[in-house]
């Protein structure tokens, strides 16, 4: 079986393709990440196999869909250190407690944030799926008709970068303007990347496609200095909560 990580090369070469040439010089490639492989070094190809099956055996299986990187032209996610504890702070340390606590929740048991890590350790035992859906780089401040525009039209390949991973769960990461920018990336997700499946909404973050058997979680941005409880608990409670449910099949 191909790589992952050279389909993903082949997907990024496709959207390269159809970008300006300043497009390209700003092109930030992501995907499945490691903790302590950087993909730049050439690794033999049973590196990646190994680590890839880790990734798809587990389950759920989560994918992180991001608005764009920040300042980060030419840049690769593949390629970063994930666990150490320096740089982007904030950004990936939500990442990681997002990414534990959805995984230790189950029907039968809900995590509190007081409960996880609070470091990046999950980072070392999974290897964890981040997409933009605005692959250049962009500023502090986003420009959500850029985004909405590249999503558009790179929509095919983004959506073919997403099956890779065999998602079960995307957690669609928003805005830090919130009454503005609501559900921006959720609705990216629904208008322009699973077009045909019609996903009915659970509750506060929670958006189900039973055909798809995907969940779709509203959330805020990683890098968004909000209110814990809604941040972190929240999340795990109505996952916890959609969990419950006796007609949806357990991940």
């Amino acid at each position: 079986m191909d790589l992952i990580y050279k389909k993903e090369n082949e997907i990024f070469e496709k959207i390269k393709n159809e970008l300006s040439q300043d497009e390209r010089e700003k092109f930030v490639r992501d995907g499945l990440c490691w903790a302590d492989i950087c993909c730049g070094e050439e690794l033999p190809d049973d590196v990646f196999t190994e680590n890839e099956n880790l990734y798809l055996q587990q389950r759920p299986r989560i994918v992180f869909l991001l608005k764009e990187s920040n300042d980060n032209a030419g840049e690769d996610y593949r390629d970063w250190h994930w666990a150490e504890r320096k740089g982007c702070m904030t950004f990936k340390n939500s990442i990681a407690l997002w990414y534990e606590g959805l995984l230790s929740t189950t029907a039968t048991h809900l995590p509190t944030l007081e409960d996880l890590r609070q470091g990046r350790e999950i980072f070392t035992e999974h290897p964890c799926a981040i997409v933009n859906a605005k692959k250049t780089s962009g500023k502090s401040r986003s420009d959500w008709n850029e985004i909405s525009q590249f999503a558009e039209a790179h929509a095919q390949l983004l959506r073919e970068q997403l099956n890779l991973y065999e998602p079960d769960i995307i957690v669609c990461c928003g805005s830090t303007d919130k009454e503005q920018n609501e559900q921006r990336m959720l609705n990216i997700a629904k208008r322009y990347l699973y077009p045909e499946f019609n996903f009915d909404k659970i509750n506060n973050f929670c958006h189900y496609c039973s055909e798809k058997e995907l969940l779709l979680i509203d959330s805020y941005h990683p890098s968004y200095h909000y209110c814990d409880e809604w941040k972190f608990n929240k999340m795990f409670e109505y996952y916890y909560e959609f969990l419950q449910n006796e007609h949806i099949p357990p991940f």
